[in-house]
Protein backbone atom coordinates (compact mmCIF):
# COMPACT_ATOMS: atom_id res chain seq x y z
CA UNK A 1 0.00 0.00 0.00
CA UNK A 2 1.71 3.07 -0.83
CA UNK A 3 2.29 5.76 1.77
CA UNK A 4 1.28 9.31 1.78
CA UNK A 5 2.46 12.05 2.72
CA UNK A 6 0.66 14.27 5.15
CA UNK A 7 1.97 17.49 4.19
CA UNK A 8 -0.18 17.19 0.49
CA UNK A 9 -2.75 18.78 0.29
CA UNK A 10 -5.89 15.95 -0.76
CA UNK A 11 -6.27 16.88 -4.38
CA UNK A 12 -2.53 15.41 -5.18
CA UNK A 13 -2.95 12.21 -3.09
CA UNK A 14 -4.38 9.32 -4.84
CA UNK A 15 -8.21 8.44 -3.58
CA UNK A 16 -8.36 5.11 -1.72
CA UNK A 17 -10.66 3.37 -4.75
CA UNK A 18 -8.25 3.97 -7.00
CA UNK A 19 -5.65 1.41 -8.42
CA UNK A 20 -3.42 0.46 -11.22
CA UNK A 21 -5.66 -0.88 -14.75
CA UNK A 22 -8.70 1.25 -13.42
CA UNK A 23 -9.19 1.79 -17.15
CA UNK A 24 -9.98 5.52 -16.88
CA UNK A 25 -13.61 4.82 -15.06
CA UNK A 26 -13.85 6.14 -11.57
CA UNK A 27 -16.49 3.50 -10.74
CA UNK A 28 -19.07 6.17 -9.86
CA UNK A 29 -22.99 5.41 -10.32
CA UNK A 30 -24.30 6.97 -13.45
CA UNK A 31 -27.38 9.08 -12.95
CA UNK A 32 -30.13 7.11 -14.67
CA UNK A 33 -27.74 3.52 -13.92
CA UNK A 34 -27.16 3.30 -17.70
CA UNK A 35 -29.36 1.49 -20.41
CA UNK A 36 -31.18 -0.85 -18.01
CA UNK A 37 -31.58 1.59 -15.05
CA UNK A 38 -33.50 4.19 -18.03
CA UNK A 39 -35.16 0.64 -18.99
CA UNK A 40 -36.27 0.48 -15.95
CA UNK A 41 -37.76 3.58 -15.44
CA UNK A 42 -39.74 3.60 -18.74
CA UNK A 43 -41.31 -0.23 -17.94
CA UNK A 44 -42.21 1.14 -14.70
CA UNK A 45 -43.92 4.54 -15.61
CA UNK A 46 -45.58 2.43 -19.08
CA UNK A 47 -47.32 -0.47 -16.34
CA UNK A 48 -48.23 2.40 -13.96
CA UNK A 49 -49.83 4.41 -17.05
CA UNK A 50 -51.39 0.98 -17.88
CA UNK A 51 -52.86 0.49 -14.45
CA UNK A 52 -54.50 3.72 -14.02
CA UNK A 53 -55.95 3.18 -17.88
CA UNK A 54 -58.09 0.16 -16.40
CA UNK A 55 -59.09 1.80 -13.08
CA UNK A 56 -62.71 3.91 -12.98
CA UNK A 57 -61.45 7.13 -10.73
CA UNK A 58 -58.61 7.71 -8.44
CA UNK A 59 -58.43 6.96 -4.96
CA UNK A 60 -55.79 6.46 -2.40
CA UNK A 61 -56.46 2.63 -3.25
CA UNK A 62 -55.08 3.33 -6.38
CA UNK A 63 -51.90 5.41 -5.51
CA UNK A 64 -50.93 2.49 -3.27
CA UNK A 65 -51.36 0.02 -5.62
CA UNK A 66 -49.77 2.20 -8.57
CA UNK A 67 -46.53 3.01 -5.85
CA UNK A 68 -46.46 -1.17 -5.34
CA UNK A 69 -46.83 -1.86 -9.43
CA UNK A 70 -43.81 0.71 -9.63
CA UNK A 71 -41.64 -0.43 -6.52
CA UNK A 72 -39.80 -3.69 -7.97
CA UNK A 73 -38.82 -1.38 -11.05
CA UNK A 74 -37.23 1.35 -8.77
CA UNK A 75 -35.63 -1.07 -6.99
CA UNK A 76 -33.78 -1.95 -9.87
CA UNK A 77 -33.10 1.39 -10.89
CA UNK A 78 -31.31 2.03 -7.65
CA UNK A 79 -29.48 -1.48 -8.06
CA UNK A 80 -28.32 -0.46 -11.64
CA UNK A 81 -26.86 2.81 -10.04
CA UNK A 82 -24.69 1.49 -7.82
CA UNK A 83 -24.06 -2.35 -9.55
CA UNK A 84 -21.31 -2.34 -12.22
CA UNK A 85 -19.77 -5.28 -12.75
CA UNK A 86 -21.09 -7.47 -15.94
CA UNK A 87 -21.98 -10.15 -13.74
CA UNK A 88 -23.95 -8.29 -11.35
CA UNK A 89 -25.90 -6.45 -14.44
CA UNK A 90 -26.45 -10.02 -15.60
CA UNK A 91 -28.16 -11.08 -12.67
CA UNK A 92 -30.11 -7.02 -12.84
CA UNK A 93 -30.78 -7.89 -16.52
CA UNK A 94 -32.84 -11.47 -15.24
CA UNK A 95 -34.32 -9.51 -12.66
CA UNK A 96 -36.10 -7.00 -15.33
CA UNK A 97 -36.90 -9.55 -17.90
CA UNK A 98 -39.01 -11.76 -15.02
CA UNK A 99 -40.68 -8.66 -13.42
CA UNK A 100 -41.63 -7.68 -16.99
CA UNK A 101 -42.81 -10.97 -17.92
CA UNK A 102 -45.20 -11.12 -14.56
CA UNK A 103 -45.92 -7.66 -14.55
CA UNK A 104 -47.35 -8.62 -18.66
CA UNK A 105 -48.91 -11.23 -17.70
CA UNK A 106 -50.82 -10.21 -13.78
CA UNK A 107 -52.12 -7.26 -16.70
CA UNK A 108 -52.86 -8.78 -19.38
CA UNK A 109 -55.45 -11.44 -17.22
CA UNK A 110 -57.18 -8.09 -15.40
CA UNK A 111 -60.17 -7.43 -17.69
CA UNK A 112 -61.10 -11.36 -17.98
CA UNK A 113 -63.02 -11.52 -14.89
CA UNK A 114 -63.38 -10.02 -11.44
CA UNK A 115 -60.91 -12.17 -10.01
CA UNK A 116 -57.90 -11.17 -12.26
CA UNK A 117 -58.27 -8.07 -10.28
CA UNK A 118 -56.30 -9.41 -7.89
CA UNK A 119 -53.16 -9.74 -10.05
CA UNK A 120 -52.22 -6.13 -9.41
CA UNK A 121 -51.91 -7.19 -5.44
CA UNK A 122 -50.64 -9.86 -5.66
CA UNK A 123 -47.80 -9.98 -8.86
CA UNK A 124 -46.17 -6.98 -7.45
CA UNK A 125 -45.76 -8.53 -4.40
CA UNK A 126 -44.06 -11.99 -6.32
CA UNK A 127 -42.13 -9.35 -7.99
CA UNK A 128 -40.63 -7.76 -4.86
CA UNK A 129 -39.85 -10.88 -3.57
CA UNK A 130 -38.06 -12.27 -6.51
CA UNK A 131 -36.23 -8.79 -7.26
CA UNK A 132 -35.21 -8.80 -3.22
CA UNK A 133 -33.35 -12.25 -3.77
CA UNK A 134 -31.93 -11.27 -7.15
CA UNK A 135 -30.25 -8.24 -6.29
CA UNK A 136 -29.08 -9.93 -2.79
CA UNK A 137 -27.18 -12.20 -5.42
CA UNK A 138 -25.99 -9.59 -7.84
CA UNK A 139 -24.98 -7.76 -4.52
CA UNK A 140 -23.16 -10.35 -3.08
CA UNK A 141 -21.21 -11.03 -6.62
CA UNK A 142 -20.50 -7.38 -6.86
CA UNK A 143 -18.81 -7.01 -3.32
CA UNK A 144 -16.96 -10.24 -3.98
CA UNK A 145 -15.68 -8.84 -7.27
CA UNK A 146 -14.99 -5.53 -5.72
CA UNK A 147 -12.75 -7.27 -2.96
CA UNK A 148 -10.78 -9.85 -5.13
CA UNK A 149 -10.01 -7.08 -7.76
CA UNK A 150 -8.64 -4.53 -4.92
CA UNK A 151 -6.56 -7.37 -3.51
CA UNK A 152 -5.39 -8.29 -6.65
CA UNK A 153 -4.30 -4.29 -7.75
CA UNK A 154 -2.51 -4.03 -3.93
CA UNK A 155 -0.82 -7.27 -5.18
CA UNK A 156 0.53 -6.00 -8.66
CA UNK A 157 1.78 -2.66 -7.04
CA UNK A 158 3.53 -4.51 -4.25
CA UNK A 159 5.68 -6.36 -6.92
Amino acid sequence: MPDTNPYETPDHTASSNSFSGAAGRDGSPGRFGGVLGVASLIVAISFVCWMFMLTSGMSVFVLVIGGLVAAPYLLIWLACRSLRFWVARLVITVALAGCCLLGFYAFSTVADDAQGGLNLLFGPVYQLVGVFVLLTLATAIHLVWQRYSVRSAIRRNAK
